[in-house]
Parts: structure tokens; C-alpha cells; sequence
């Protein structure tokens, strides 16, 4: 499921004003959020990624943030690694959204989906 809450407007403990919450699942039980900020003028989207269930990686490898078309991973939104069960890390991302149709986690490397809208 797409799992948006649209029009939510709130702030979350990171002080960004949160536009909408996208749900991340997978088969395996790992799960996630992003919590996505309004545009700003400088034509930058703030978000957060809260995730959970994933591994941590080893050998300097990382997960990814992705935006997709017809569930291809196109462009980065940004990368991050996992330390214990759950993991917050802000982003900022500057595409134009409506030229994509959901989100996907990978593993650098990987079009393989690890958790997805």
C-alpha cells in the first residue's frame, strides 16, 4: 500500500513541518516511514526516514533511498547505514516527485527492493 497520509500537517522532533508520511514495508518484516517536509523556496524537499528490521552491513556498505518509476530505483534521495533495530536519518531531496510513482531502500548496488511503498 501507498499508506499516505495526505495533508498532514505536524512537526515531528526533527522541527520539519511533515506534508505527508509514506509507509515502507517488506515480506521480511523490516518497515519504515518517510516523513516528507513541504517544499521549499529553494526547491528542496526535507525529509526523514525512519526504518526498522533492517540489518546493519558490513565492508562499507550502505542502504539507499530511492525514488522509482514502475518500482525501478531512477534517482537517489540519499544513503545511510543501520545500528541496532531502528534508525532516523534526515535527508533532503530536490526532484520534481510527480515524475515518479513510489519509493523503494536498497542496497547500494541493488535494484532489489528491501522495503518499498
Amino acid at each position: 500500500g501507498l499508506g499516505y497520509f495526505a495533508g498532514r500537517e505536524s512537526s515531528d522532533e526533527s522541527g520539519i513541518k511533515i506534508r505527508e508520511t509514506i509507509a515502507l514495508s517488506s515480506d521480511s518484516g523490516a518497515s519504515g516511514v518517510v516523513d516528507l517536509g513541504f517544499k521549499g523556496k529553494d526547491g528542496n524537499w526535507p525529509m526523514i526516514i525512519k526504518v526498522r528490521g533492517l540489518a546493519p552491513l558490513s565492508g562499507g556498505d550502505y542502504y539507499r533511498l530511492a525514488l522509482t518509476k514502475r518500482g525501478k530505483p531512477i534517482v537517489t534521495c540519499g544513503t545511510f547505514n543501520v545500528s541496532g533495530n531502528q534508525t532516523t536519518v534526515r535527508m533532503t531531496a530536490a526532484y520534481d516527485l510527480k515524475r515518479f510513482d513510489g519509493w523503494v531502500v536498497v542496497e547500494e548496488g541493488s535494484d532489489t527492493p528491501l522495503l518499498t511503498t
